[in-house]
């Protein structure tokens, strides 16, 4: 019964027929599933908490509570902090422990495909409208780019989301018999002609970062560079028939001011930042960039935290495919978890890829799939007394490293850009 509240939650937030099928119109399904999930997930006994995201989120209600409070209110704080709560800490603690077998991880990728074939049905229904309306009522953006309903009602979340996606089908693939290869291979077609439809630059990039990694993973570096000349001058040429990330930037000089500013709210408050949510308030576009997000509108204190929990959502990845990595999982995971793990590898480049140009610091999608990151890792360490546990100090000079890296890259990138 846990896992099937946990399904039907997901499926309210990803396919979402409360907002199309009259009967469930207006009812608060996502937060009754939600709920009834948490519940039972406190019931079982088999439940884990100390996988080290869950401290690092933990340590992020602090400071998004007093980054508000500081810098607008103490109702603007809460409103904040209930947000936070509801749409990515509870989930998060719930996805890693209820998916909990591999056969429940099937069922939860295969939902997640079912529903970007969804989302890309009604692009295409918006395409072939009139109005640019689609069946369950979501309209195209400027025209042109699909979009979809809810936390999708933009082309570049639902572009990111349709490239987290996409290695999934290849996964499926390779695990299908004959007669399923072709569903699967159909639908790695579909998602890919979706992405092509939210014309969203960010997207592209990011499939064709996925498929550099793919090359490099399989042929080496070696082929992989001269693979990347080759293919150079095509992708130039795909790129220049997409749109803008964004289409209120007026040019990649406007994102980098949006970066510039970035700093200088950070330079002006340093600690706790101007405020989730606020960096509007201060700049007339957005981040354009989602580690600039973060610690501009958290601080550093935030920006560390968030930083830390990429950094080991990705680690505990690696740990299980990778054989090469200190500390591998690599002989005591099975065969599927390394091929689930490689296959979540793509889809966090994917978000990386798309996060670097976008501002989607607090999108839910990312804590949904670093959840199942987590999963793969209780599944593979196990529920027992005396599993193994990673310990955030074993790596915390890591953390840090990415954490100043990551500053280092970004002021820099300004610095000689602009």
């Amino acid at each position: 019964m846990a896992f099937v509240a946990l399904i039907a939650y997901l499926a309210f937030v990803l396919i979402r027929p409360q907002e199309f099928f009259g009967p469930l119109m207006g009812l608060p399904l996502v937060k009754f599933s939600l709920i009834v999930a948490a519940l039972f997930m406190l019931a079982d006994k088999n439940r884990r908490f100390d996988a080290p995201q869950n401290n690092l989120l933990f340590w992020l209600i602090p400071v998004i509570f007093l980054s508000a409070f500081v810098n607008n209110s103490f109702a603007y704080a809460v409103e904040n902090l209930t947000a936070y709560l509801t749409s990515i800490f509870l989930p998060f603690l719930i996805i890693q422990n209820l998916v909990n077998t591999e056969k429940k991880q099937h069922i939860a990728l295969l939902l997640m495909v079912v529903a970007a074939l969804v989302m890309v049905n009604d692009g295409m229904a918006q395409k072939a409208s009139n109005d640019g309306v689609g069946w369950s009522g979501a309209a195209l953006s400027q025209g042109t780019r699909i979009t979809y309903l809810g936390i999708f009602n933009d082309p570049n979340d639902l572009g990111m989301y349709l490239v987290m996606v996409l290695p999934l089908t290849f996964y499926f693939f390779y695990r299908a018999n004959t007669l399923l290869k072709p569903l699967f291979m159909f639908s790695a077609g579909f998602i890919l002609y979706g992405i092509y439809l939210t014309n969203s630059r960010g997207a592209l990039l990011a499939t064709m970062s996925q498929v550099g990694l793919w090359f490099f993973n399989r042929y080496g570096l070696k082929k992989s560079m001269i693979a990347g000349a080759f293919a150079a001058p095509v992708a130039l040429v795909v790129m220049s028939m997409f749109r803008e990330i964004d289409s209120e930037e007026a040019s990649a000089e406007g994102r980098l001011e949006a970066w510039y500013e970035g700093f200088q709210l950070l330079f002006w408050k340093p600690v706790l930042g101007v405020g989730m949510g606020q960096f509007t308030d201060h700049h007339y576009l957005t981040a354009h960039n989602s580690f600039v997000l973060v610690f501009s509108e958290l601080g550093l204190s935030g920006y560390y935290l968030w930083v830390g929990f990429l950094t080991f959502s990705a680690l505990m990845l690696l740990l299980i495919w990778n054989k090469k990595i200190k500390g591998s999982l690599f002989e005591k995971a099975s065969a599927t978890e390394q091929s689930i793990a490689r296959t979540l590898t793509y889809s966090m480049l994917g978000y990386l890829a798309t996060a670097f140009f976008l501002s989607r610091s607090y999108t839910p999608m990312l804590y949904i799939f670093c959840a199942m990151f987590v999963a793969g890792f209780y599944r593979t360490t196990g529920y027992q007394k005396g599993y193994y546990r990673l310990s955030f100090k074993d790596y915390s000079g890591k953390v840090f490293l990415v954490f100043s890296a990551s500053l280092v890259l970004i002021y820099f990138t300004v610095r000689f850009l602009l």
